[in-house]
């Protein structure tokens, strides 16, 4: 029973991260100014923890047997294609924002029901750095 209710946590946790408005983005075209390669930066390092923890949680799914569901983009994000920098970056924080809150409601849920998960909590904390990082961004002038 804990191995299911953790395989499917893990595959809740493997579509938020895999179809992640900032891992989309990584496949689209925002306009850059060179005066943004800071933030382009920023924004590649997040994609690449990102990826870097839907390779784990692919992993884990896997060592306990499991069938890895990425999921898809959502269709809204193709509206999203070729905007600026400026105005991905806050799109970005909300989107990180929702994606935050989620992965709190799948911690909980696994520690509600006594299931112990370190990859679960670690996810949480990433993402809650990313949201921090992402919310400095907006705020810097470069992309104001």
């Amino acid at each position: 029973m804990e191995t299911t209710l953790t395989l499917e946590v893990l595959n809740q946790l493997l579509v938020i991260h895999s179809s992640s408005f900032l891992v989309y983005l990584a496949q689209a075209s925002p306009w850059i100014r060179s005066s943004n390669q800071n933030a382009v930066e920023t924004l590649r390092r997040i994609v690449d923890d990102q990826r870097a923890m839907i390779d784990r949680l692919s992993e884990s799914i896997l060592d306990l047997d499991g069938t890895p569901e990425r999921g898809e983009f959502p269709m809204e994000f193709t509206s999203y294609n070729d905007l600026s920098l400026e105005y991905v970056v806050r799109l970005a924080v909300e989107h990180q924002r929702a994606d935050t809150t989620s992965i709190e409601q799948c911690v909980e849920y696994l520690r509600s029901r006594g299931a112990a998960c370190p990859l679960a909590e670690e996810a949480l904390g990433l993402a809650k750095g990313h949201l921090e990082t992402l919310e400095e961004l907006a705020a810097d002038h470069a992309v104001s």
